[in-house]
């Protein structure tokens, strides 16, 4: 036989076996990192939330800066927060953007400097007389949260006897202005969304009912279990902490309206986090 025989034969065994691969990986959606891509989730509806929510764009832009200031090529992969996490927590996915710190978290999570903050509110629907957290009846009525979320804990936390906690954020929303729950418990930005989105003429938004139940800082989540992406988090760390030093992210911030006051709260969260030695 021919050397030419061998090299047809090399050949068509070298298309087999990359056919293989390119079956069995599109068939297990699996997100595999080269050096410089970072698989990253992000809210199933990021646009509508960077154009709606301040603080989330504004920890969006400071988290793109410093992964391109560390080199790194952000691939974005949009969706529900519960499948992000449980992506997460299997390696799948490197990161997942906008996460606040919890215990449950912390025990398996790393998170990267603080990139933004946001606040969280119990909301009804426009019309309810109830005005503060005191008033709500716990025991008879029903309050929505995404599962496994900050929220779902904060209802159990104000002993909410009637907890309904979903998937899919959206139908919390729609269940809510239909009178199928009294209350959901959201951050800020997520009520922006989807105020943006169902908000008719005619129609109110959600009512907040008393002040703020917490005010978290915002992070980037990276699965302890993933030590390939350490390299990737220490740089995207090292470059936030270069941004602060510069003035490069109080300068983001005063791009917004009560920008200072923003940079403040912020750098408050920062700092905590630089004195507890992370």
């Amino acid at each position: 036989m021919t050397m030419d025989f061998y090299n047809k034969v090399l050949i068509a065994m070298v298309k087999s076996a990359l056919l293989f691969l390119l079956v069995f990986l599109g068939g297990h959606n699996v997100c595999y990192s080269t050096d410089s891509t970072f698989n990253v989730g992000v809210f199933d509806e990021n646009n509508v939330y960077l154009e709606t929510s301040v603080p989330y764009r504004i920890g969006w832009q400071i988290f793109i800066k410093a992964s391109k200031k560390a080199n790194l090529k952000i691939v974005v992969h949009p969706g529900a927060w519960t499948r992000s996490l449980k992506a997460l927590k299997s390696n799948d996915l490197d990161a997942l953007y906008g996460a606040m710190k919890t215990e449950e978290r912390q025990a398996w999570a790393y998170f990267s400097l603080p990139v933004s903050y946001d606040t969280i509110q119990i909301f009804s629907e426009p019309n309810n007389p109830i005005s503060v957290v005191s008033q709500i009846d716990k025991k008879s009525q029903t309050v929505g949260v995404t599962k496994d979320s900050i929220q779902h804990g904060m209802a159990k936390a104000l002993n909410f006897s009637n907890i309904y906690p979903i998937v899919e954020r959206d139908s919390l929303y729609k269940m809510l202005l239909a009178g199928r729950l009294d209350y959901i418990i959201f951050s800020n930005s997520l009520t922006n969304v989807y105020c943006y989105k169902y908000t008719l003429k005619g129609v109110g938004c959600l009512k907040a009912i008393g002040e703020p139940l917490a005010e978290n800082s915002m992070h980037i989540m990276y699965s302890q279990s993933n030590q390939s992406v350490y390299e990737k988090r220490t740089k995207i760390d090292k470059q936030i902490h270069l941004m602060y030093q510069s003035g490069e992210i109080k300068n983001i911030f005063g791009q917004y309206r009560d920008g200072k006051s923003m940079y403040s709260t912020w750098r408050r969260f920062y700092l905590a986090d630089i004195d507890a030695g992370q």
